[in-house]
């Protein structure tokens, strides 16, 4: 029975991961998220990228250079723009494939200690949590950062054997890209470290393997930060101001941190913790299983961090659903491995069945209805700024505001931030002199932007229905420099 269910299983989420890959420039799922980060993320994260297409340099003096904090990122996007071209479709083709790559390192690791069943079982939760698929298919960091940390565990974990030594590199090097993808990745040191443990191992030895993930992806990190920081220093201590955590949260902040997890949705955290609680409760193999402790520690740590966040967004969250997935699949292999059970294995499908309805729902009801707001907005926006001037034009006038780096991604248009960077907007304006401001979300710059330029509104957009940031339109002016400003 078992051998017959995994490979329609498997074809299921082949299907799902598929999905992920047709209409790439959609909008994002409307009322999903109440975060500004659908319009402005992909912009900051990969403006180096699209930077260096367009004029061989990928700084820009005084704005936000998010490269130098997470260079990762920008790094996987110029390899994409030099095959498929620069637009929003094709940086979202690397997180689409980085999903992809997750969900079989996923397989592959819970394959490693289960069997092929729990193995598709914990892919197929994995590929159908529908608020991962609307993040998967956006160009932020998260996504990224999750595969690298799957990589890492997978590099160092085996059930019967301790990890070689360039095993336990790989690790740590995997650790580091995680890290230097997205800095919250940390989290990953510790589970790497003590996953790369077998039992009955001296002490002395789990002590050796755990110390060398953790040097080696300190030497790594460490490395690059401070070659970062001496090279721009008013840079990176602008950006690591602007996300550093703060200790101090740690049990201020940890609850209301957690009460964002719920956007990963209600029926899919019921069902994959209500599983995996079944299987903690019905088989000794699973409560024994390093990869579920991994797994349960995944969880608690990456929580406790978030707690000490100045700022959390939802998507956020979006690795938990990694060992929830894992933890869930595999309840569900432990379960039907104990034999025959109406009630047991009865109990089990119904709830995955449950979660797979639910969240393959909101798959029919998105795919079905596509919308293209944000791309016609950005294309439009383009055609007034450049005038008929050419992407390549090196007098091509930049964009200025919140919006501009992803309006910029679509359009290969050179832009300009208006909220984060070691320079002031004023600075900016003085320094790169604008020709349009699109407004969205930086309202407090308005002042510094009026008291040099004229106004003059020449566009407005609803772009994704703005649902969840009530009464924004994003607004584009051109500039006109004002007399007074020029003495």
């Amino acid at each position: 029975m078992t051998s017959r269910l995994t490979p329609l299983l498997l074809l299921l989420v082949a299907v799902l991961v598929a999905v992920r890959f047709i209409n790439r420039t959609a909008d994002f799922p409307a009322d999903r998220n109440w975060s500004r980060d659908i319009f402005t993320d992909e912009g900051w994260y990969n403006r180096a990228a699209t930077e260096h297409v367009l004029t061989g340099a990928w700084y820009v003096r005084g704005d936000m250079n998010t490269a130098i904090n997470h260079p990762i990122s920008p790094l996987l996007q110029r390899a994409t723009f030099a095959v498929f071209g620069t637009s929003l479709s094709s940086a979202r083709l690397t997180v689409c494939t980085a999903f992809t790559v997750t969900v079989v390192l996923v397989f592959a690791l819970v394959r490693r200690f289960g069997d092929s069943l729990a193995a598709a079982l914990a892919a197929l939760l994995l590929s159908v949590n529908f608020f991962v698929f609307a993040y998967s298919r956006i160009a932020t960091l998260d996504v990224l950062a999750a595969m690298f940390v799957v990589a890492a565990l997978l590099a160092v974990m085996r059930p019967d054997r301790p990890p070689g030594p360039w095993q336990l590199a790989t690790g740590g090097v995997l650790v580091s890209l995680a890290i230097l993808t997205k800095g919250i990745a940390i989290f990953a040191i510790p589970l790497v470290a003590a996953g790369a443990w077998v039992p009955g191992q001296p002490l002395r030895a789990k002590v050796r393997q755990s110390l060398a993930v953790v040097l080696l992806s300190v030497l790594v990190v460490g490395s690059y930060t401070w070659i970062a920081w001496h090279a721009f220093p008013e840079d990176y201590a602008d950006y690591f101001r602007t996300v550093a955590p703060d200790p101090r949260n740690l049990f201020t902040r940890t609850w209301e941190a957690a009460e964002e997890i719920p956007a990963l949705g209600r029926g899919f955290l019921a069902g994959t913790s209500l599983l995996a609680l079944m299987g903690l409760a019905l088989s000794h193999a699973y409560r024994h299983s390093r990869l579920t402790w991994v797994c349960l520690a995944w969880l608690g740590i990456f929580l406790l961090l978030m707690g000490t966040s100045g700022y959390v967004a939802p998507r956020y969250f979006i690795p938990l659903v990694v060992p929830l997935s894992v933890l869930a699949g595999t309840a569900i292999g432990r379960i039907v491995a104990l034999g025959p059970s109406l009630i047991r294995v009865g109990l089990a499908a119904t709830v995955l069945l449950g979660v797979v309805t639910i969240e393959g729902k909101k798959f029919v009801e998105y795919v079905r209805d596509p919308r293209y707001s944000f791309v016609t907005m950005a294309r439009q926006v383009a055609a007034i700024v450049r005038n008929g001037r050419g992407a390549d034009d090196p007098e091509s006038p930049r964009l200025f505001g919140a919006v501009a780096d992803s309006v910029g991604l679509e359009t290969r248009m050179r832009t300009l931030g208006s909220m984060y960077g070691p320079k002031p907007a004023g600075w900016k304006l003085e320094q790169y002199r604008p020709t349009h401001w699109i407004a969205f979300g930086d309202e407090a710059i308005r002042p510094d932007v009026e008291s040099r330029y004229q106004l003059t509104e020449v566009g407005s957009w609803d772009v994704f229905g703005n649902d969840y940031v009530p009464a924004r339109t994003i607004r584009l002016f051109a500039l006109e420099r004002r007399r007074s400003a020029t003495r």
